[in-house]
């Protein structure tokens, strides 16, 4: 586990190219992190999620990422059960809310069903099932991350989720083409 913090903030940059850092947990725990065991919420999807960097600090698989001197913390989720290596699968969020053409904005049921504990729980399957170290990223407003999900398609936004450190950290990482979730 100590290499995904490393991993992740160097996913980040790659993606992000970006010159602001996101500072990650350093060291991994002694023990396995404890995640949230509270459904993912609907309405914090719909209206935006708060989470100051001292909060951050605090959560497991978290990063707090700046962009344009505003910060936002970064959830993540990952796992070595298949093991560890060089190589480590980095899959992005997929779209957790659909909208009608009255522009109205609804959760999919299966996000507001879905636990931290039982994402992180999916995350160290997945990774016993390929057999390697397995980086889940979940996107501003979404998945325990603060930020405003609606503006995930915003220059901003984007830069949000894509900041961090030095590429260089990572051997190798995949990327599936069409990355949507699990």
């Amino acid at each position: 586990m100590r290499q995904f913090a490393p991993a992740f903030v160097c996913a980040l940059f790659v993606l992000g190219l970006g010159r602001e850092a996101a500072h990650g947990q350093s060291i991994a725990p002694t023990t396995a992190p404890k995640f949230e065991a509270e459904p993912f919420s609907g309405a914090e999807l719909l209206r935006g999620k708060r989470i100051t960097q001292v909060e951050c600090a605090a959560l497991p698989g978290a990063v707090w990422a700046a962009v344009d001197q505003q910060g936002e913390c970064i959830r993540y989720y990952h796992s070595t059960a298949g093991g560890s290596g060089a190589e480590v699968l980095v899959f992005f969020s997929a779209e957790v809310a659909s909208t009608n053409a009255r522009g109205e904005v609804k959760p999919y049921d299966f996000y507001v069903k879905r636990t931290p504990a039982a994402l992180q729980e999916r995350i160290a399957g997945s990774s016993r099932t390929l057999r390697m170290p397995y980086l889940y990223l979940g996107r501003p407003g979404s998945y325990g991350s603060s930020g405003e999900y609606a503006k995930r398609r915003t220059p901003r936004g984007n830069r949000s989720y894509l900041r961090g450190a030095r590429r260089d950290q990572i051997p190798s990482w995949i990327h599936p083409p069409a990355s949507s979730g699990i």
